[in-house]
């Protein structure tokens, strides 16, 4: 395996961990934690049923419902494409509400690294589909 192999490998591994840190966010209903996931002045487009909707990054966490239920978003047949300081994340999800299957979508997470080598979300565009 060449140096540019390993680094490559690296990479990869260090944005998948950025984007399961949010994941994790989510299901713990940790804010804090999902804003240090972000770049805060990104982006979030949502496309639902009720049309589309825009947001600041650092804002999205306030977005999170309250309560005692347990969330889950679960990524599948993830698409990764790295190139130096940029990323790109494709990845249809399914989320759960209580165990229940609430929606699924597709997300697009772009991601930059940054001067200290962290990668972090600058941009999601997902879209959702309730599931009857």
């Amino acid at each position: 395996m060449t140096d540019a192999d390993k680094k490559a490998g690296a990479d990869k591994e260090a944005v998948l961990a950025t984007v399961r840190a949010c994941m994790d966010a989510i299901a713990n209903r940790d804010k804090e934690a999902m804003r240090a996931t972000f770049v805060a002045d990104g982006t979030a487009v949502h496309s639902r049923d009720s049309g589309i909707s825009m947001r600041r990054l650092g804002d999205l966490p306030d977005s999170m419902p309250g309560g005692t239920a347990v969330m889950e978003e679960r990524l599948h047949d993830i698409e990764l494409r790295i190139d130096h300081d940029v990323a790109v994340v494709w990845a249809p999800y399914t989320f759960y509400y209580d165990g229940v299957v609430h929606h699924v979508g597709t997300n697009i997470l772009s991601l930059m690294r940054q001067p200290n080598g962290q990668w972090l979300i600058c941009g999601v565009t997902d879209n959702g589909r309730t599931v009857q």
